[in-house]
Parts: C-alpha cells; structure tokens; sequence
C-alpha cells in the first residue's frame, strides 16, 4: 500500500483519512526559466509555469535520474526507464487543459511518443492549481541512456511549452552501487513486486515514493502464483493465512537507523488503520550520504527495543549491519494485507510542504528474479550481481541471498572463508574483493554431489592483481601467458577435478620479486624432471597440487628462486601418516610452508613441503568445519596469519588442514 503523508495544513480536514493527493505538495529544486523554449506560436503562450523537475541530480540540476530495470529472465538485457514529475503552475483567472504531453529523446532511435490526457487545471489559487504531472512515460528503453529528454506539454487554445533536461544513470551510493535485497529465499515460494512504481501505480504519487516497491511472497498452488495459503479467501483471511506474514527482514546494508515504531498493533487485512503513523512499526535507515530506506508495516512487537528504545522516536542514531535482523514482516499502518513496503530517499520521512523527501532509484543485488511465470517456464531466472544492480520489474518474482547473508568486514588483516558452494564463489569473490580484500589462496573440493571452496585474503592495498577459476588446461595457459606478458607474477595456483575433469585456479599479482616459473598438469615423471632440475638451478617450490586422473597423478607447481635452508617435498603422504611425517620433519629442524590435499579413489592424500627456514608455524589437520573455524578464531586472536587451508573427504565427513604463522 502507498504510505499516506500528512497534509498542508489548509487541506487537513478534509483529507485527513484519505490517501494524500500528490497536487498537494510542492517539490523544491530548480524552476526551469533557463532552459524552458517557446514552441513556434499558432495561438498564445500558455499562462503556466514549469517549475519542479524530479528526480534531479542536486549538484547538476539540468541533468535527470534514470533508473537501470532488472531483465524480464536469463538471457534478457536490463532497460532503463525514466521517473519523471514536475510542477504545471497555472497563473491565470480561468482552468487551463493540459491535453497531451509528448516524450522524445533527441538523437536518439527511441520513438517519440505522445501521451493523451485532457486534464483541466483549475485556476489560480484554487486547490489544484499547482498540478503534479507524472510524465506518462512507462516504456523501459535498451541502453545506452541518451543524452537528453525532450518534454512538450500541449494545452488546449495555447502554445505549447517545451524543455529539455539532460540524462544520467542513478547508481546508489554503496560501494558496489546497489543494495541487498532485504529478505531471504523462500522455502516453496517467490518473493514478488507486488506494487512497484510503474507510473500508474499508488506510489508514484508521493515524492519520496517514487521508486518505492511493495513485497510480498506467493506460492505456486497448480494453477497460479497466490499470496494466502490453500483453503483461504479474502472475505475470511487472517494475517497468518498470508505467506508474507511473520518473515524476517534484514538490513540491506551497513547504516544508522534515524526514526522507528514498534508499537502499533497489526491491520485486520483489508482493513487500514493509518494512525498513529501510516508507516506503521517501521525503521527509518540512513545506509548512505543522502540515501534513506524505509522498512515499513513490520509486525507488531517485531523490532526490537534495540534498535528502536521506545515505542517511536526520531532523531536516532542507532547502528545496524547488513545482514542483521530489523524484525518481521507484518501488517500494520497503511496496510490492506501482509507485505514490506521499502523504499529509498534522501531524507527521513516525508520532509515537509517546503522541502518534502525525494524518492531514489533502489537497485538490487544478491538476488535472481524473473518476470512471473509458471515454475516450469523457461528460460528462468537472472542473476542480479554487484556488479549488475537494478531496479525490479512490476510483478517480478525474487530469489533472493540463496548463499546466505554472510558480511565482509573490511579493514582486516586477513580474510577466509571455508565451506563455500562453488556456486556461491564468483558472489563471495565479488563481495571480499568489493570490501578491499585480494586472494592468496583458493582451493576447491568435491563433497558429494557440491564443490565447496575454502579461501584466503589479504587487504589489496592498491595492489593489482587478477584471479581466475574453473578453467581448463588450455585456458589457464592462456591466461597464464597474457598476464606474464603483462607484467604480472602468478603467486597462487591450484588443480582439483570438477566432474572428473581436471580445472585450475590461479592468482596473478603485479609485484616485483624473485625470479619465477611454473608448470602444469604434468605426469609424474615429468614433475620429477623439472623438479630436479629447478632445484639445481636454484628454485625452490612454493606450491605443488596434484590431481588424480585417468589412472595417474597430474602435478601443478610454482617455484621461485630463493633461499629456503633444507627443503623436502612430499607428494603421496597417506592421511593416517601425515602426523608421522609432520613429527619426522619438525625433528629435524624443518616445518611446513605448503600443504594440500587430492583423492586416490576414496583415498586422502597430502602434498607438503617443509623447509628449515620456516617462521614458526601452527599447524592442524583432521578438523571439522566447526574445529576449523575454532582454530582460525583462536590463531587469529594471537596474531597469526593463514598461510594453507585445505578442504578434503575423509569418508563421509569434510575435514580441513590448515597452516598458521
């Protein structure tokens, strides 16, 4: 449902339970005197004024916001569209018809289109006469944005009045330039847009609802998508007969909450109870400079009295993380049903008749959505990255965070993480890299039927550097080659079998150091070949991975030259032997700067190499992931880095061996 906002205060009798009406309120930004152009005259000028224009860039005030649209499913392209308002202030005595407006972009392959309408604006000082016009432009356009929007308003018996404005993409002010969206996937379900902001919707006539959206979750019920569940009806519904009632909401991002309610009670649905407030319980969060989102009609109870201490208040200063809970999805305010009303603005509330909010592009992330259809319809969904934020489609269904709500904390010494669906990877990769981080380490492992990645970083430091996964030998030489090229040391590699085949994961660094070199996939014979050879030569391994397939090991190795003391490396060290083998070399004054692990049919085997130049290492194996991450809390709380983390399946349980120094 729209959220209502108090009216002037000549108008407050008489609008006080209905919803407000847009002509109400005056937008406040520059008038267009500048830029406005006389079309040629057949009659005489129109006695209007132009005035108004939103959404505008505050520091460009010629320039428009257009929002990047999602695309309709997998395969489909994004769109923009453009939000327009203004202000058609008639001056004159007597009611002016505004009877079409047309929409060009010059320059452009967009057609030009003309928008009847035939609306009488009462005269000067009458209610009304201030007229809110939502450009009836709803088509959503393929990129590239054009430079410029031609307006033209038509008016009966007058000229016509035409302005330009310049155009520019919104992107949001995050580091990846969208936000999460706020809610989780839903066993069975979809979350849908139910209500968007499509220029016929409720919201688009209020400012700070511009972009607004109104979420619910529906089901698949044999025959269509509903949001109550089997055997209910909107005559005799309750809250809890709704799917989107009583779902946990998260924070979309880092931010500071500036206003909430928590105490209003819940709507009997079809039945709005707009007072106290028409928000209802809800978190007013500011998440960036000059960008506010509204979480509204929570579920009475749902927040809690940390993040809102009172039962309302305003003036907060209230810190959230993404990914932590704001409270449950419910029915209070302005609400006719169960749903989540979030928007994005540039200030808290709805400003006032001065200076209202101003509703923002929300783009989204974290999420795959496509434009409703039965479950079986191909082609499905798309994939919404950080690096392809947008805007959601009227009615489009979301999948939203299906890898969970993990947060990258920036500012670390250090980074892993363990346990990761390799379909997950490229997310995590996108996410840590976006925090500041740059990989050391990746090594990937198969646990039954999924890949699961275990991963290291370090703070990138303006450091360039460039990863890569998943690829076969062919590819990796490539990549190998165009980056040496390029001035770029490979200073991580890993070979592991993803459906038996064997893939490769490489870091490339531009840094100075050492001589280097590197090989991969070879036969053992080979291996030990240039193994022999690079060792008298002066070279040391720092990494050797090894493959088991077709009937025989396949060895990946970087080496660089460097003096390591004492070297032994050990590629077929049995996992009930790995301890002996650890003892036998600490004994004699060497310790491990490398470890991995690969299968032997269902056999574990570990590749390490020790040295006597070692720093002092920690070093563990046979954990669980819950030991794992135990070990890594407490070594990390001593000072120490990660250096190797291994994932591999001892039976039926995935365990992990892990050096720190």
């Amino acid at each position: 449902m729209s959220i209502e906002v108090s009216p002037a205060p000549q108008q407050a009798h008489r609008n006080r339970r209905r919803y407000w009406r847009a002509a109400a309120l005056s937008l406040v930004t520059a008038a267009l005197p500048a830029t406005l152009v006389q079309a040629p005259a057949h009659a005489v000028a129109a006695p209007v004024t132009i005035t108004q224009v939103q959404p505008v860039n505050p520091s460009a005030t010629n320039q428009v916001y257009v929002e990047r649209v999602a695309p309709r499913y997998a395969g489909d392209a994004a769109g923009w569209r453009l939000n327009m308002d203004m202000r058609v202030n008639n001056t004159h005595t007597s009611s002016v018809t505004l009877s079409s407006v047309q929409v060009s972009y010059p320059g452009s392959s967009i057609t030009a289109q003309t928008f009847s309408l035939a609306t009488s604006i009462p005269r000067s000082g009458l209610d009304g006469s201030n007229h809110f016009l939502k450009v009836p432009d709803n088509r959503i356009n393929a990129f590239p944005v054009p430079a410029t929007v031609r307006i033209q308003l038509n008016f009966s018996g007058y000229d016509a009045k035409v302005f330009t404005r310049s155009l520019v993409e919104y992107v949001n002010k995050t580091p990846s330039g969208g936000y999460r969206f706020p809610a989780s996937t839903v066993s069975g379900g979809r979350w849908r847009n139910t209500v968007g902001h499509d220029v016929g919707s409720h919201h688009r006539g209020v400012h700070n609802q511009r972009y607004a959206y109104d979420l619910d979750v529906v089901k698949w019920n044999g025959s269509t998508w509903s949001h109550t569940k089997p055997g209910t009806t909107d005559a005799t519904d309750v809250n809890t007969d709704h799917y989107s009632f009583g779902l946990p909401i998260y924070a979309m991002a880092d931010g500071t909450i500036r206003k909430c309610r928590r105490d209003q009670a819940d709507n009997t649905p079809g039945v709005l109870k707009p007072e106290p407030e028409v928000e209802g319980n809800h978190l007013y969060i500011e998440h960036a400079t000059g960008e506010v989102a509204l979480y509204a009609h929570f579920k009475a109870g749902s927040i809690s009295t940390a993040l809102c201490p009172s039962a309302a208040g305003s003036g907060l200063n209230i810190p959230v993380k993404q990914g932590q809970l704001l409270g449950y999805s419910g029915n209070s305010g302005n609400s006719s049903r169960p749903h989540l009303h979030l928007h994005l603005a540039d200030k808290a509330g709805f400003g006032d008749y001065a200076n209202p909010a101003q509703g923002l592009p929300l783009r989204f992330n974290h999420a795959t959505v496509r434009s409703a259809a039965a479950p079986s319809v191909t082609p499905g969904f798309t994939a919404l990255t950080n690096s392809s934020e947008a805007a959601l489609r009227q009615g489009q269904h979301i999948s939203p965070n299906g890898c969970g709500w993990q947060r990258v904390v920036p500012g670390g010494t250090q980074w892993a993480r363990h346990g990761v669906k390799s379909t997950c990877w490229q997310e995590e990769f996108n996410d840590t890299a976006l925090a500041g981080y740059r990989l050391v380490w990746r090594q990937q492992v198969q646990d039954g039927s999924l890949s699961r990645v275990a991963s290291i970083w370090r703070p990138a430091a303006g450091l360039p550097w460039v990863a890569r996964n998943g690829q076969s030998s062919a590819q990796h030489q490539a990549t190998f080659d165009t980056y040496r090229a390029a001035g770029y040391r490979l200073t991580h590699v890993d070979s592991y079998l993803e459906g038996g085949v064997a893939k490769y994961s490489s870091v490339f660094t531009k840094t100075s150091g050492p001589a280097w070199t590197a090989y991969h996939g070879v036969t053992a014979t080979n291996h030990q070949s240039k193994f022999t050879s690079l060792t008298r030569a002066g070279y040391v391994p720092r990494q050797i991975s090894v493959v088991y397939v077709g009937g025989e090991r396949r060895y990946t190795a970087l080496y660089e030259k460097a003096s390591v003391g004492a070297m032994v490396s050990l590629q077929n060290i049995a996992e009930t032997s790995y301890q002996t083998v650890y003892n036998q070399q600490v004994a004699a004054g060497r310790r491990p700067v490398h470890l991995d692990t690969y299968l032997v049919g269902a056999n574990v085997k570990f590749s390490a190499i020790f040295t006597s130049a070692a720093p002092a290492t920690v070093a563990r194996h046979g954990l669980t992931a819950a030991q794992y991450q135990a070990e890594f809390t407490t070594q990390s709380a001593a000072g120490r880095l990660l250096v190797s983390v291994t994932a591999y399946r001892s039976g039926s349980v995935l365990k992990y061996a892990a050096l720190w120094n």
